[in-house]
């Protein structure tokens, strides 16, 4: 998905090794990735000068008990030219307990 997306091999690698401890401590995780206007809904960029091209990809993930079906995302891949900004993050969530 994030060579897909538009990360280079060098930063996808880079968010696999930061995050993949996080992930490994669960058997099961959900995880959803946030990028474009989904990105932009919890955190915006000011940035100068204006990037020619933004790559942003945010993960939350959770941990589950067990598998369940959910919708494949799908992601447009991203072409680099000239100024390129690339971002990637994510936080993992969990249920409310009562």
């Amino acid at each position: 998905m994030l060579i897909k997306y538009g990360l280079n091999e060098y930063e996808a690698n880079e968010f696999i090794v930061f995050w993949t401890p996080c992930l490994i401590k669960n058997e099961w995780n959900f995880i959803h990735f946030r990028t474009g206007k989904e990105y932009e809904t919890i955190s915006k960029n000011m940035v100068v000068p204006k990037p020619d091209v933004e790559i942003r990809v945010f993960m939350d993930f959770m941990k589950i008990d067990k598998p369940y079906p959910i919708k494949n995302q799908t992601f447009t891949s991203i072409p680099r030219k000239g100024f390129t900004l690339v971002e990637w993050g994510g936080a993992e969530f969990s249920l409310p307990t009562n």
